[in-house]
């Protein structure tokens, strides 16, 4: 497969590691997404780590591609590590951008210290052609939805969680959607599913929402063949986005994994 690299846009929180050892964390959102997704948890992080959040290609202000495989991905996030001179590091993701992580701990493991996926496991999802996030975003573009609120009006006929529309809409920005709907619309089939490579003993940890879906006691099998040192935490009364749903206690289970 031939990959072509794009540079993404990003936020790098540096600090002086010539003094201190200081690690690097790499914060990956998810579909839809952009790098303030995981705004919060940037924010804490920052205190004690060196933080680097990105944009997806084909989302936020990276550029749009034709194609969206998770070696593309991948590929882009360690090209620009490596113009930022970061060889190892710590690999947070969320939803797909937790795919994303996994990857690269199956394409770089020797560069990834610990990894942490939230709300996503290592396996095939299930699709639907009519997905009601797919017709409310190409709605708000038939119609011509100006402002957030315009968008906000239009979705509400598909999408009964206000949450996701919420969530949705910090990609709508002067009329437009941010990102890449056609191809992101072309390649969810493959982005919802997976391959098992070789297993990563790497120290990774998964934390799920209580009320999502996304990671069930089925799916356990899947993520020890994948990751036989996985640990796998539960957050009470949260959903898909539990980082946001209850930002300081998934940073409290994130920074005891990160100390041990």
């Amino acid at each position: 497969m031939n990959v072509n690299i794009v540079k993404l846009n990003y936020l790098f929180h540096k600090k002086n590691i010539a003094k201190k050892n200081i690690k690097t964390i790499v914060l990956i959102h998810g579909l839809f997404g952009n790098l303030s997704n995981l705004g919060i948890l940037a924010t804490k992080l920052a205190i004690y780590y060196q933080i680097v959040q990105l944009d997806l290609r084909n989302h936020g202000k990276s550029p749009h591609t034709n194609s969206m495989h998770y070696l593309e991905m991948s590929q882009d996030i360690l090209v620009l590590l490596d113009q930022l001179t970061i060889n190892k590091f710590i690999v947070i993701g969320h939803s797909i951008g937790g795919k994303v992580a996994m990857f690269l701990c199956q394409l770089a493991p020797n560069r990834i210290i610990k990894a942490i996926i939230l709300d996503i496991a290592p396996v095939n999802y299930v699709t639907y052609n009519i997905n009601p996030v797919f017709i409310a975003i190409n709605d708000v573009i038939k119609i011509g939805a100006t402002t957030r609120h315009q968008a906000n009006q239009i979705m509400q006929k598909n999408i009964q969680d206000k949450q996701i529309i919420l969530f949705l809409l910090k990609s709508f920005y002067q009329g437009r959607w941010l990102f890449n709907i056609k191809v992101i619309k072309e390649y969810y089939s493959i982005l919802s599913n997976w391959h098992n490579y070789f297993p990563w003993t790497g120290k990774i940890l998964f934390i799920k929402g209580e009320l999502s879906t996304y990671i069930n006691k089925h799916y356990y099998t899947d993520i020890f063949q994948n990751f036989p040192k996985a640990q796998i935490i539960k957050v009470l009364q949260v959903g898909h986005w539990l980082h946001h749903e209850k930002p300081d206690i998934v940073l409290n289970i994130i920074n005891d994994f990160l100390k041990n």
